[in-house]
């Protein structure tokens, strides 16, 4: 009848309603998994991700399993210290793949702002191995962008812990680019926003790199030109990202 008709057509419309908010909860079950190390059961949670995107169209599904895919390329990363020769070249192919699928995710229309947020942190990260392998120059560039893109989003979105972390990152930046004193006005600005803010974690955290930059500023300054690698050995960048 038309009645029963018409009640199929609103349950199908509210489980596709529904199915975004189902993509989240697996993908939130893929990062609880990745981390303890429950690779099988990240991968089942992978694999139902997988078959709703090739159910449907929604845009917000796919972005969650580029995500995803991600966190399992990121899984298998090994530290920089414990690198061999050929370990690096499976964790540089890895690093290359996960970079594709975090620029794509971070080019398209901002669907889901938290994965957003996470997808630029990701690639920061990745793109800091790389410069720590390579020493290329040219990356900070696409850093300096990825930053401010977290700037512009932490302002509009009125989220001043981003935007805090933003700045403590692009003052780590202005360090690695021989500029000290540009990192202490960042630094200023970021723990000015996070007092203002009652944000007291940050506020400890921007306090200790602000303590540890005015002991080491002169010999930041006498050392400008120093290589970049021996720059990246002097600036803490694990976990600030």
């Amino acid at each position: 009848t038309l009645s029963s008709s018409s009640a199929a057509s609103d349950v199908y419309k509210r489980q596709l309603d529904d199915n975004p908010k189902v993509a989240k909860v697996l993908l939130a079950i893929i990062k609880i998994t990745l981390e303890k190390q429950s690779f099988e059961l990240a991968q089942q949670s992978l694999d139902q991700l997988k078959q709703m995107t090739r159910l449907e169209h929604d845009k917000a599904i796919h972005l969650a399993y580029q995500f995803a895919q991600v966190l399992f390329l990121r899984s298998g990363e090994n530290s920089l210290k414990t690198l061999t020769f050929h370990s690096l070249l499976g964790t540089l192919s890895r690093v290359a793949n996960a970079q594709l699928l975090l620029r794509k995710i971070i080019k398209e229309e901002l669907i889901d702002q938290e994965i957003a947020v996470e997808a630029i942190f990701h690639l920061c990260e990745l793109l800091l191995i790389e410069l720590r392998i390579l020493g290329a120059v040219h990356i900070f560039e696409e850093l300096d962008q990825l930053i401010n893109q977290l700037v512009t989003i932490g302002e509009r979105a009125n989220n001043y812990s981003l935007l805090v972390k933003a700045y403590l990152v692009q003052a780590k930046l202005s360090l690695l680019k021989s500029n000290p004193n540009q990192a202490r006005k960042l630094l200023k600005v970021a723990r000015t926003i996070a007092e203002e803010k009652g944000l007291e974690r940050l506020v400890k955290i921007i306090h200790n790199e602000q303590q540890r930059l005015e002991k080491a500023l002169l010999s930041w300054i006498i050392n400008a030109d120093r290589p970049l690698l021996e720059r990246l050995e002097r600036t803490q960048l694990e976990g600030l990202i």
